[in-house]
């Protein structure tokens, strides 16, 4: 009877924690389900899935996908991300990629939240494991697209096949380890080479120097395996890579362009202009921590690693080496997650390329991994000492409000505000809040007379600490469903009226077509309209491509506009006249560098744009300040 009771009790628990799971990630998505242009906006390299459904679209377009003929049907594919895209294939039989991309948090949020409570349930007690997963799903999707498990995205898998790998490897479920192992492969091959170096550290402090115990018995056996076969899996992808890196020479000085000449003399990675600032893909945003480069993919994941850092460095204080007692699998994510960032540097030095990802693909998991589990695991222990520290000394709060107010000015003060503004809000004014409250509530604490301080500690609690407790959850989950919605949008697609009516219109064109024109108004082409561009902002080609391509569209003669056409087999121009204001033209920003300097003096006293003021007779629709053109119209006018 008491064995029955447990159970269900165990498994009332777990269909809580499903359900709450399913519930923010339903108040999360649910705005954006039925919208079909809201999606994160990485999922435009994924465009080509939409071939699974209609094969017959982008027919002479092949950038970041590879058909592979099966015997029933060609299937466009990724090697990087194999099991992804299979993935997304089966679901096509019934559903949209759009709206499955929305779909795949359902599914990652409760098996995530499942595996922590397993987790933190087997090294303490069933609220360790409550603390844990709550803690855990509630931060993880107040997160940034780039460690969230709500985008839709290969990486949006990370998460949750570390944290099944953290729970396997602690378990000594080794064969269970080596099916995670081969997912992350098929799936997000960082995960995979991320949680080979903490399995590979796991077996070797197992047995170092010497154990009784056999190395096939502590999972080398199938370590070796799982990296056998993960290679095997990525095989194309390495083959790809290496192949580029020490293949054949590259031409070099393409039509002696000023441009080309500039990147041949990047002698480093790093020094390369679409690396640098103003560039495609530059390596730092604030260096060195944030960037391609750093330890986070953006200043919002630094942000959170300051507030695990705050959290840690008080519950470290109170706890002292207590809270270090971690399982060695959770440690062994941290020191994996240095180690591989050190790793990627060292490869992009030797061979100039991100040939083993870039840095920041294995730290902002590791590191959010590690932050989480470090704080969250010591949580329910530090609330009982803190209280009963706070009652006999509550004058030890004085450095931490001072750490805090010092930790929100230097963030106030340093922090760029073009990246706090969220929908015309500066989310330093948020900040600014929480210090003043922090401030207000530690001051009346220390004030306080220690023996009038409600004790948490105590087994049972009074009415008056429930109280507390259940008002503390109550504003934390309102203002978590305020403030999460809000952030994550930021990371989402969302078009307007005018970008959304140009897309239904290209999709009215013929499949085979190409189009060419403003760079950034083609991002979303192939994802919403599902037709062929040239180039854009978000699909880049080679420098003469690009070159010829600005030069006609801020040229002010039709006859290279017609030549460019002609050149490259464009059937319609898409023109954006905002490209064309003063306003514009005087930041300076027409594109990335290195082309962007090299085209600024090339228009420099250029007083006039012949795709700014166009006949109107040419014009096959418009709405608000964009337009499409058709080349062969235009080839008659210039004619």
């Amino acid at each position: 009877m008491k064995d029955f009771k447990y159970r269900l009790e165990r498994i009332d628990t777990r269909i809580v924690l499903v359900i709450i799971s399913l519930l923010a990630v339903v108040w999360l998505q649910v705005p954006r389900l039925g919208d079909e242009f809201r999606v994160d906006e990485d999922f435009r390299s994924f465009y080509w899935m939409y071939k699974f459904q209609e094969p017959s679209l982008f027919p002479d377009y092949s950038q970041g996908y590879t058909l592979v003929r099966l015997p029933w049907a060609d299937v466009p594919v990724t090697f990087k991300s194999l099991g992804y895209g299979l993935l997304f294939y089966g679901a096509s039989f019934f559903i949209t990629p759009i709206l499955f991309s929305k779909l795949l948090p359902f599914l990652l949020a409760p098996v995530t939240v499942l595996y922590l409570f397993a987790f933190g349930q087997s090294l303490h007690n069933r609220m360790a494991g409550i603390i844990l997963a709550m803690g855990f799903l509630f931060f993880n999707l107040a997160s940034s697209s780039a460690i969230s498990m709500a985008n839709g995205l290969q990486r949006s898998f990370a998460m949750t096949l570390i944290v099944m790998l953290i729970f396997y490897v602690y378990h000594q479920k080794y064969m269970a380890t080596l099916i995670v192992m081969l997912l992350s492969a098929l799936i997000y091959p960082p995960a995979f080479v991320f949680g080979g170096i903490i399995w590979c550290a796991n077996v070797l402090k197992a047995n170092w120097p010497l154990r009784k115990m056999p190395l096939t018995e502590a999972g080398l056996g199938y370590l070796i395996m799982s990296f056998c076969i993960g290679v095997l899996i990525l095989s194309p992808v390495v083959f790809a890579q290496t192949t580029g890196i020490f293949g054949s020479e590259q031409p070099k000085n393409v039509n002696q362009e000023q441009t080309m000449a500039t990147l041949e003399t990047a002698w480093y990675f790093w020094d390369r202009p679409e690396y640098r600032k103003g560039g495609a893909a530059p390596l730092f945003i604030i260096f060195p921590v944030v960037g391609r480069g750093g330890l986070v993919d953006l200043g919002e994941d630094l942000v959170n690693l300051c507030i695990f850092a705050v959290i840690g460095g008080l519950i470290y204080l109170v706890r002292g080496r207590k809270a270090l007692d971690l399982p060695d699998v959770v440690w062994e994510t941290l020191w994996g997650s240095l180690i591989l960032f050190t790793l990627s540097w060292l490869v992009i030095w030797l061979v100039g390329s991100p040939l083993l990802y870039w840095p920041s693909r294995y730290t902002r998991v590791g590191l959010f991994m590690f932050g989480s589990m470090f704080v969250l695991l010591n949580m329910a222990s530090f609330v009982k000492e803190v209280t009963s520290l706070i009652r006999q000394k509550p004058q030890k709060l004085l450095w931490l409000i001072v750490g805090i107010e010092i930790l929100v000015v230097s963030l106030v003060i340093w922090y760029p505000s073009e990246w706090t503004m969220i929908r015309g809000f500066n989310m330093k004014w948020l900040l600014l809040l929480t210090g003043l409250l922090c401030g207000i509530l530690g001051s009346a604490v220390i004030r306080k007379p220690g023996h009038s301080l409600p004790n948490i500690s105590e087994k049972k609690q009074s009415f008056a600490v429930r109280v507390l407790i259940g008002l503390g959850a109550v504003l934390f989950l309102l203002g978590w469903a305020i403030y999460t919605p809000i952030f994550t949008e930021v990371s989402y697609l969302n078009p307007n009226q005018a970008e959304r009516a140009l897309f239904q219109f290209l999709e009215t064109l013929p499949e085979d077509i190409w189009l060419a024109g403003t760079p950034c108004a083609l991002d979303s082409v192939p994802l919403f309209a599902k037709r062929q561009a040239l180039f854009s902002c978000e699909y880049n080609k080679t420098v003469p491509v690009i070159l010829g391509a600005l030069r006609a569209y801020y040229s002010d003669d039709p006859q290279v506009i017609t030549n460019f056409c002609r050149n490259h087999n464009i059937d319609y121009l898409v023109v954006d006249l905002n490209t064309y204001s003063p306003q514009y033209l005087d930041e300076g920003q027409l594109f990335f560098e290195p082309y962007n300097q090299q085209l600024l003096e090339e228009i420099t006293g250029q007083e006039s744009f012949f795709l700014a003021d166009v006949p109107e007779e040419i014009k096959i629709f418009q709405t608000d300040n964009v337009y499409v053109i058709s080349c062969d119209a235009l080839n008659r006018i210039s004619d």
